[in-house]
């Protein structure tokens, strides 16, 4: 009888380390899904800092191009015409003096 009062115990205290064990997981998976949670709203906010990226970049791409545009228009029409107003208004000088 003591042998078996002694496996009774050694189970016992088996037992009462599996509950400790298992309320530890059940604390641990809480928390696992709590992080789960949190990294599932941190990745809809990055989506949505990647998309706002894409719309600036472009945005930029659009400026860029515009930017373009405007330097041709400004080496090829801009500039000639200033320089023809220029020898209007040297020409119209010479003819005052």
């Amino acid at each position: 009888m003591d042998k078996l009062d002694l496996i009774l115990q050694k189970i016992n205290s088996f037992d009462a380390r599996f509950d400790h064990l298992e309320e530890q997981m059940d604390a641990f998976d809480a928390r696992l899904g709590r992080v789960e949670e949190r990294l599932d709203r941190v990745e809809e906010r990055l989506d949505r800092v990647e998309e706002h990226l894409v719309q600036v970049d472009n945005r930029l791409s659009q400026v860029e191009t515009d930017v373009s545009t405007l330097k041709i228009l400004i080496e090829s029409k801009l500039v000639p015409s200033i320089q023809i107003i220029a020898e209007g208004h040297l020409d119209l000088s010479r003819k005052l003096d």
